[in-house]
């Protein structure tokens, strides 16, 4: 949803900050959950997980679009408005979100092809 705002697909009439609000927190809560369900599975066949190249393409992943994300959250922080106060930066989250949606989606089926690939 917060790409999609971004990319001024969807909720045009609230602001980004306003969308980042209540999308985002969800978005930092359910990184530590992935991060123990998947240690948990690491744990449970190691072989499998550390030695597919899709494994690491996707943690690869997930750690460019925790990035972006941050890019874009961490200036909301300071000035609620500042992906709206000129065209250059309204441009540069425009960017930011046709960045990110692709990511997230890699990431998604990234997760899934790791069980088709075999070592």
């Amino acid at each position: 949803m917060v790409d999609l705002r971004l990319m001024g697909f969807a909720a045009r009439r609230q602001s980004i900050a306003a969308v980042a609000g209540r999308y985002l927190p969800p978005v930092w809560y359910a990184l530590p959950v992935l991060l123990v369900t998947g240690s948990a599975l690491i744990i449970a066949e190691p072989s499998r997980a550390l030695q597919n190249p899709v494994f690491f393409l996707k943690m690869f992943l997930l750690l460019l679009a925790a990035g972006v994300t941050l890019v874009c959250q961490l200036p909301l922080s300071k000035d609620p408005g500042y992906w709206d106060e000129s065209e250059s930066r309204r441009r540069t989250v425009r960017l930011i979100g046709f960045l990110s949606l692709p990511l997230w989606t890699a990431i998604l089926f990234a997760g899934r092809w790791i069980a088709y690939v075999q070592n």
